[in-house]
């Protein structure tokens, strides 16, 4: 596994409050990314995302604002949608 993706991991976790089991959050962590990738070059809303995962909109919101801040996605908080950039897509494990 990258580094990269190791640092992801550490910082989804950190992002789910610890409430989850490491495996569940490391599974909800794909799956949002899937989803985002799936839909690249369009933009996902919250709410597409949470329905394909089981985590709260306030938790995948809060996950969105960090992947935004150190720019793997573009995060629209008033719109609540998210767009993978190009770059992150090229880092696979």
């Amino acid at each position: 596994m990258s580094n990269f993706l190791l640092f992801i991991y550490c910082m989804f976790f950190f992002y789910l409050n610890l409430t989850m089991y490491k495996d569940k959050a490391e599974e909800n962590m794909k799956a949002i990314i899937r989803i985002l990738e799936g839909q690249f070059p369009l933009p996902v809303s919250v709410s597409e995302i949470t329905s394909g995962v089981n985590i709260s909109a306030e938790k995948v919101e809060s996950f969105l604002r960090f992947l935004a801040k150190y720019g793997f996605v573009t995060y629209e908080e008033e719109r609540k949608i998210a767009t993978i950039h190009a770059d992150f897509l090229s880092l696979k494990e």
